[in-house]
């Protein structure tokens, strides 16, 4: 993905906690096309952050940022079904945005599909196999739920 300068000086911004600038170079990315500030327009929103918190606009965008195969987009749309965050919950369709967030690598939705399918279906094969992705990129919370279900494998 080629770099964007909108997106950079948004990036500058936000971790100087300069928001209000952050989302108005965020917002021009967007514009842009430009993908990863589909994730950061969602976390500012989800969070509250420069903008008044507004959760339907962070899911459009987290929706947006799944559809550009972003992972975090897909875990964070998760954690909406699972909690019933402005969705009605549902664990099933969080933990198929768990899964296709550990599709992509993203090793927070890894451990979260390996948790919930524990909690839902004990026999998922894919568990082992997130966990232990998660495992080999350094997760210490992988490794934890590994030893505590190890019987399951």
């Amino acid at each position: 993905m080629n770099k964007n300068i909108n997106y950079e000086k948004g990036y500058e911004y936000y971790h100087k906690r300069e928001y209000e600038k952050a989302y108005e170079y965020f917002k021009k990315a967007s514009e842009e096309g430009y993908e990863l500030s589909y994730i950061s327009l969602a976390k500012m929103y989800h969070r509250g952050r420069g903008i008044k918190q507004d959760l339907e606009k962070a899911i459009e965008y987290y929706q947006l940022a799944s559809k550009k195969e972003i992972g975090e987009g897909y875990y964070f749309l998760g954690e909406f079904y699972e909690k019933g965050i402005e969705v009605k919950e549902d664990k099933i369709k969080a933990l198929r945005n768990y899964e296709k967030a550990a599709e992509l690598k993203y090793i927070k939705g890894m451990i979260k599909y390996a948790e919930l399918a524990l909690k839902i279906n004990d026999k998922d094969e894919k568990i082992k196999k997130y966990l232990l992705e998660a495992i080999e990129k350094g997760s210490n919370k992988a490794i934890k739920i590994y030893q505590d279900n190890q019987f399951l494998f």
